[in-house]
């Protein structure tokens, strides 16, 4: 569209809106009012802006504290110690959803093995686990993040499939759209590219059919559609408090706290030494003024009378009352965020306990889990249809029936692992008591990487045992005279 269409469609749209014409989204891009539509979408830029704030120490209140003015001389610099609690506590959250990778399983039979096993290596040629961590991370520090699939070419013209990790502190603009039952209807993500020596805003605007593809032009929008292959909204979105949330304040307080320490530390740190004037100005000797000992000579002596004053000043800055407060402001930021204290000096009182009395021992941390379980249970039970339908759709179409079939089920796995031979021996009990199958006491042990094979082995050993018992005692029974044939003729002749 030439120039002059450009300007009439932008004076078109903004002339339907002024006057309240009620357009949907979709109709909106066909007519390329592209930021009409992307206003309708949700839009948390303040709530995530603030969280960002928080979570860097960089952009901390701290940070803006003013420097101490002093007459006729440069302004002193004031401490400005930021802490990086909003990171410890993120993390340690992440640690305890996903510290170790989620378990799959088939609940669909043993007719989908080969789509499960297909299932599976997408999951690891698309790196799950760790574009899973990064979801989680995002959302902790920033309230919210997505994952987005895209289908791209390769170099021998295939069709494969990517993941990217969507964030606002990595310039994306996550615009979901949402009904009231909070179904995704549709999803916008802005980003900038460099065209030349200039930066484009593109929004791309995800519909499970279609995919509209808009360039901001010098004069309103460019937009295309072209077909989405997936056939699903590619986007897992995911929204939460920051993980420190209703904290922040006292993490405020222990900055300013630690800052205003340190000023008084720089102000009295280096010795200051109060003196009388007799001790300053009395004896001269050897050339030096006053009664003060030469700092090099040895065997120090200072000539004082009975009104003398020779001592140091200290300041009385009430370091027993900071010291409990710092320490009572660390103590409730981990327990109103729910975070267990993993320092070494509780680590070290704590001994060397097994995991199952360190999940007794974290029990804040499992409530804080337990609570992140309910928003990324959602989002990963999405997941798995949306990578079955990617699948089938797209990069293998004679395995769509077969995913349809596919039925998969997931596991959050535990942050602290039961001592092996805890576990083990709970297993061989189980199984021993008929509780277990041996197939399920197999998948149990972490020691066997592939039951599948292990199995069949495990039986034929056990067979092949059980042959040696019974030649054993065999052998054991030949030992022992037997009656012959020729000896039952001989007693029946008796």
């Amino acid at each position: 569209m030439g120039i002059i269409g450009s300007i009439f469609n932008v004076i078109g749209n903004q002339a339907q809106n002024a006057v309240g014409i009620n357009r949907d989204i979709e109709s909106l891009l066909d007519s390329r009012d592209v930021s009409k539509a992307v206003s309708l979408f949700q839009n948390r830029d303040t709530e995530v802006e603030k969280a960002i704030q928080e979570y860097d120490p960089a952009l901390h209140k701290i940070m803006m504290r003013p420097d101490k003015e002093r007459k006729g001389r440069a302004p002193k610099e004031t401490a400005k110690l930021a802490t990086s609690y909003q990171v410890l506590i993120n993390e340690t959250e992440l640690t305890f959803l996903y510290g170790n990778n989620v378990k799959w399983s088939l609940t669909s039979g043993d007719q989908t093995k080969d789509a499960f096993k297909t299932f599976t290596d997408f999951l690891k040629t698309t790196r799950f686990n760790t574009t899973q961590r990064q979801l989680k991370r995002y959302a902790g520090a920033e309230t919210e993040a997505a994952k987005l699939y895209y289908v791209y070419r390769s170099d021998d013209g295939g069709t494969k499939v990517g993941v990217k990790v969507l964030a606002k502190s990595k310039g994306d603009m996550i615009r979901p759209l949402f009904d009231q039952y909070d179904n995704m209807l549709a999803f916008g993500h802005g980003y900038y590219l460099l065209e030349g020596n200039k930066t484009v805003l593109h929004y791309d605007i995800y519909y499970p059919a279609v995919i509209y593809r808009c360039r901001k032009a010098n004069i309103g929008w460019e937009v295309s559609a072209e077909r989405n292959e997936i056939g699903k909204i590619p986007v897992i979105y995911v929204r939460q408090s920051e993980a420190w949330y209703g904290v922040q304040p006292l993490i405020d307080r222990v900055e300013l706290l630690r800052s205003r320490i340190a000023d008084t530390n720089d102000y009295v740190a280096d010795p200051i030494l109060k003196a009388s004037a007799d001790i300053i100005t009395g004896m001269k000797d050897s050339g030096r003024q006053g009664s003060l000992p030469d700092p090099g000579s040895v065997g120090k002596a200072v000539r004082m009378s009975k009104d003398s004053i020779l001592e140091y000043l200290t300041v009385d800055t009430a370091t027993d009352l900071k010291a409990t407060e710092l320490s009572d402001l660390h103590k409730v930021i981990l327990v109103m965020s729910m975070t267990p204290d993993l320092s070494f000096e509780a680590l070290v009182a704590a001994g060397a306990p097994s995991g199952r009395a360190l999940r007794r021992a974290m029990a804040l941390g499992y409530m804080k889990r337990a609570k992140n379980i309910e928003i990324y249970d959602i989002a990963q039970d999405r997941e798995a249809n949306l990578i079955k339908a990617i699948i089938g759709n797209v990069l293998d179409v004679s395995m769509k029936r077969q995913m349809e079939a596919l039925s998969v089920s997931f596991e959050f796995a535990e942050p602290f692992q039961d001592d092996v031979s805890e576990r083990i021996a709970d297993v061989i009990r189980l199984y021993e008591s008929g509780l277990m199958s041996l197939d399920t006491a197999v998948s149990l042990i972490d020691y066997v990487k592939d039951p599948a094979t292990e199995i069949p082995k495990i039986l034929a050993e056990q067979a092949e045992r059980r042959q040696q018992e019974i030649e054993s005692q065999g052998s054991m029974f030949g030992e022992f005279p037997s009656l012959t044939s020729s000896d039952d003729d001989n007693a029946g002749a008796a």
